[in-house]
């Protein structure tokens, strides 16, 4: 699918999006942060929309934070650590961090060191503390996870391979009428 599809595709949806940022701001942040964002992830904040604004929950790049949970977040500290995330762990309930064998994680996340999402970026509120989030960093690069309601609740890994895809099937339900909290404000 070309992007400028998508974009049109999210035009006609009604979906209250952000203006895109530009490249520049986008490598700006990558640089400073120290890692590469996914391609198509930055072709949509850079084409499309950099987030959204309310009823639509989609995060832009500034809250790339939200639910980390740590004082002062710093993307130097937290985006250049691998996520520890992966498909399996809502297999473990809620030991999926212990079975990934973290290092001292609850001294370090009591110190604001460490969260559960570091290697990740917000993507888009569910609401209820609940979030989408974009792996940028670890073997599963690209990928998309549910997260929220407490660290003991594994996250899940939405069906989707790519932000591409996972976003193309999220405007689509709009399109055909089906609502999606996060995207349209509608239960």
């Amino acid at each position: 699918m070309s992007l400028e599809y998508l974009k049109a595709k999210v035009q006609d949806s009604g979906i209250n999006i952000r203006p895109p940022l530009s490249i520049e701001e986008v490598r700006e942040f990558e640089a400073q942060a120290g890692i590469s964002l996914p391609a198509d992830y930055v072709e949509f904040i850079t084409t499309i929309a950099n987030g959204g604004f309310s009823p639509c929950r989609l995060s832009p790049l500034a809250d790339w934070h939200y639910r980390y949970d740590i004082k002062r977040p710093q993307p130097e500290i937290c985006l250049t650590q691998p996520c520890i995330i992966t498909p399996d762990a809502v297999q473990h309930g809620e030991k999926w961090i212990d079975v990934q064998n973290v290092d001292r994680y609850e001294e370090r996340w009591d110190n604001n060191e460490w969260a559960p999402l570091v290697g990740t970026i917000c993507i888009a509120e569910l609401g209820c503390g609940w979030v989408y989030s974009l792996i940028i960093n670890g073997p599963f690069v690209g990928r998309i996870f549910a997260y929220g309601g407490g660290a003991f609740l594994p996250p899940q890994f939405v069906e989707e391979g790519t932000f591409t895809d996972w976003i193309e099937s999220s405007v689509d339900k709009i399109v055909d009428g089906k609502h999606l909290y996060f995207l349209d404000g509608k239960v």
